[in-house]
């Protein structure tokens, strides 16, 4: 079904019980199965940890990441922020943060480099360069 506005002929058909609902789970379910073992595999490819403001991170150059791009590494207890980036068609970098601690704020992150957003996620965007901190990354290991 995808992404569908309000008044789109698939609602009508899911609120009239024309549409088979649990086909369409099952259909789902195999979905989020195949992102979840394709991020397992991307993620121990291309991870690398660093370190920004006195905090520990594990980055990943991935234009389509979020916070559930790092569910699968065993160790994320250990890392205070994700970071995703990636170079847009504007040729500038965008960088996306997420947290799951309480005291990590990472709009504060997102802050230092002309961003924002929420305390457990926020992002900034049109860097001309870089920042080091993504240059000086060491693999991941676990």
């Amino acid at each position: 079904m995808g992404v569908n506005k309000p008044k789109d002929k698939s609602w009508k058909d899911l609120f009239a019980g024309k549409l088979n609902v649990d086909e369409m789970v099952k259909k789902g379910e195999a979905i989020l199965s195949y992102i979840k073992n394709r991020n397992h595999r991307l993620c121990k490819a291309m991870s690398f940890d660093s370190e920004y403001m006195g905090y520990k991170c594990i980055c990943a150059n991935m234009p389509q990441g979020y916070s559930e791009f790092y569910d699968g590494v065993k160790t994320i207890k250990n890392y205070d922020f994700m970071c995703n980036f990636f170079m847009n068609g504007k040729n500038s970098w965008n960088l996306s943060f997420y947290t799951a601690k309480d005291d990590v704020d990472v709009s504060k992150i997102a802050s230092s480099f002309g961003g924002g957003g929420h305390k457990k996620a926020a992002g900034a965007s049109g860097l001309k360069q870089l920042p080091e901190f993504l240059q000086k990354g060491v693999p991941h290991k676990e």
